[in-house]
């Protein structure tokens, strides 16, 4: 049995429908009967449990051989993860897949890193079996945090500089970690997951600028600008800092690499950027 934290995000959404294609003998961990119904209605098996109740994880994992652990990015993450890990290890479960990071290392400069780096050590350390997969940045953000922006004439603010990175689809995360979660051969190993190029934001303006046919620039901003535009979009201080050290550690240029581990999971290209924005381009007013 294979048990998903995180059911409802983004790559949570995409690996249920991949898990459901792919019939494999899962069931979703949910908070509330609320989404329980849902998931349940969509034809999903439920189990209720919350990541801050270690009882409540203990009972939601008995039986469970493979667990997906994927807690959202707040200041409870280290928190609730290892509050998993400590159910998991209490009854039995065989093996842990973490949906990490790129670049996770308990070292790490940002903390969003550090945190997924913190969490992987403490997994090593178990006993458990394991897998990590670490996916760069997700082309899912584009739309929501830019779309209307474009949509309204208005240029792409970033604090990025001219950061390369190898944005990812959360499809192709899914995809991934189904193989991950379904074959036997992949304990304790480590994947890192990107797309087929590494690009930034003057690239994305580029292209968006040839689809709409009219110019979208991109706009470098400070550090100070994008801490406050975060903060003006209601999310946590903590997070919002977070954010900036990471744009902060992508301008370092250390986060430009490609794998090929997407395809050698799958065996197909994961999409690029191109795909993305011609798929999504409405959302951008196109």
């Amino acid at each position: 049995m294979i048990l998903i934290t995180g059911p409802t995000g983004k790559v949570g959404t995409d690996l249920i429908q991949s898990l459901k294609a792919s019939e494999a003998n899962f069931k979703a961990l949910v908070r509330s009967a609320e989404k329980a119904a849902t998931l349940e209605a969509a034809g999903v098996s439920t189990v209720q449990g919350n990541l801050d109740d270690i009882a409540s994880l203990k009972t939601a994992f008995a039986g469970v051989e493979v667990l997906f652990l994927l807690a959202a990015p707040t200041s409870a993450q280290t928190r609730q993860e290892l509050n998993a890990l400590e159910a998991a290890k209490a009854v039995g479960v065989h093996r842990i897949v973490k949906l990490s990071a790129y670049g996770a290392d308990p070292a790490a400069a940002t903390e969003i890193l550090a945190v997924h780096g913190r969490v992987e050590a403490a997994i090593r350390d178990s006993g458990l079996g394991w897998t990590f997969l670490r996916p760069h940045i997700f082309l899912q953000n584009l739309a929501p945090n830019w779309g209307a922006a474009v949509a309204a004439g208005q240029p792409i603010y970033a604090s990025a500089g001219d950061a390369r990175m190898g944005w990812i689809d959360t499809q192709d995360i899914a995809d991934a970690a189904v193989k991950v979660l379904t074959e036997a051969s992949h304990e304790n190993r480590v994947y890192d997951l990107t797309g087929p190029e590494a690009f930034g934001f003057s690239d994305i303006a580029s292209r968006l600028s040839k689809l709409l046919a009219k110019e979208v620039p991109y706009v470098n901003v400070s550090d100070a600008a994008a801490y406050q535009t975060f903060l003006g979009y209601g999310m946590d201080p903590a997070y919002s800092f977070g954010l900036v050290t990471l744009y902060q550690h992508y301008r370092k240029g250390t986060s430009s690499g490609l794998s090929g581990n997407v395809e050698l999971l799958t065996g197909k290209v994961p999409r690029g950027l191109d795909g993305y924005l011609k798929a999504n381009l409405a959302a951008f007013g196109g």
